[in-house]
C-alpha cells in the first residue's frame, strides 16, 4: 500500500481538538484528527475509534488498591488534566458535572507525557483514555476503571471541510484511514491518537 500512502503533507499542526477544528473551518488545514464531536457544524466527521476512560493514580495512593472507582470516590482528589482547548478536558468536566461531583484541577497541561510524569510524582490523579494508561511512560502508575454506566467514551475522528476532490489530498487520506485495522476492530478501540 505504499503507493496509496504517499499523500503530500505540506503542513502538520499539533494542537487541541478545538483549535484544530477552527483551523479546518478557516481553510488552514484540509483534515484534522480530533477527539470531539462538539461544534462540528458543516464539517464532515468519520469516526476512527472509541475507548473508555480510566483513572491514573500514583503508586501508594489511597485509591490505588481499588478494582473500580465511582465518580463520588474522586470528589476530594486533586486532578491533573489538559488545557480546556483539548477535548478531554471538557469531556471530563461534563462527566463530573453530570455525576454531581465537583473536582479541583490543580494542574493543566498540553502534553500527555507531562501529565503522566506529574501523576507519577504524586502531584494529582488523572482521568484519561485507556490507551494513555497503557503507554510505557505510565508503567509505574495504577489504572483503575470507571463505572461503565454514565461514563463517557473518548472518541477519535477525522474531520474535514468540503473539498475539491481533484486538488485536495483529504479524500485520499480518508480512504487510507477507512482501511486502517483500528477502524475494523470489533470494539473500535484500537486507535491511539494523542495529539487531539
Amino acid at each position: 500500500h505504499y503507493a496509496r500512502a504517499s499523500i503530500g503533507v505540506t503542513r502538520f499542526t499539533q494542537a487541541g481538538s478545538h483549535a484544530l477544528l477552527a483551523l479546518v473551518r478557516e481553510g488552514e488545514l484540509d483534515v484534522a484528527l480530533v477527539a470531539t464531536g462538539d461544534h462540528l457544524g458543516a464539517l464532515v466527521q468519520t469516526e476512527l475509534g472509541r475507548e473508555p476512560l480510566v483513572v491514573l493514580l500514583p503508586p501508594g495512593h489511597p485509591l490505588a488498591g481499588r478494582t473500580s472507582l465511582g465518580w463520588r470516590d474522586l470528589a476530594d482528589e486533586e486532578f491533573i488534566d489538559f488545557h480546556p482547548t483539548w477535548a478531554l478536558r471538557p469531556l471530563n468536566d461534563a462527566a463530573f458535572a453530570a455525576a454531581g461531583v465537583r473536582r479541583r484541577v490543580r494542574l493543566s497541561v498540553n502534553d500527555v507525557h507531562t501529565l503522566l510524569e506529574l501523576v507519577d510524582r504524586g502531584l494529582g490523579i488523572a482521568v484519561v483514555p485507556r490507551h494513555v494508561g497503557a503507554k510505557p511512560q505510565a508503567r509505574h502508575l495504577v489504572r483503575v476503571p470507571l463505572p461503565e454506566r454514565g461514563a463517557p467514551e473518548w472518541v477519535v475522528s477525522v474531520v474535514a471541510a468540503a473539498w475539491d476532490r481533484t486538488t485536495s489530498p483529504a479524500p485520499h487520506l480518508l480512504e487510507l484511514l477507512a482501511d486502517a485495522p483500528a477502524c475494523h476492530s470489533a470494539d473500535r478501540g484500537g486507535v491511539a491518537v494523542g495529539q487531539a
